[in-house]
């Protein structure tokens, strides 16, 4: 592999990320990933232990608009408010 990155195509570079894909699309919307690399989905509700999303809202979360990010971020609240998961 590293004979292929010296000897050929060295344009490449150019398409190689330095950043995760999340942290970049987290850049271009400005609104941060409320993960907090506590990642246990818990069996009784449904949410992450960490971060209280769903499945469903962690994996979608860099396909996301801004406005349903917030979405996502003010049910966050409300679940910390109504819940004892943390």
């Amino acid at each position: 592999m590293e004979k292929f990155r010296k000897t050929k195509f060295p344009e490449m570079k150019l398409f190689r990320r330095k950043k995760p894909f999340i942290h970049c699309m987290e850049e271009i919307s400005g609104i941060k990933s409320p993960c907090n690399n506590v990642c246990e989905i818990d069996a009784s509700s449904g949410f992450c232990k960490g971060c209280l999303r769903t499945i469903e809202e962690i994996t979608a979360w860099g396909y996301l608009s801004e406005e349903e990010k917030l979405k996502v971020l003010r049910s966050l609240s409300l679940r910390l408010r109504s819940s004892d998961l943390k």
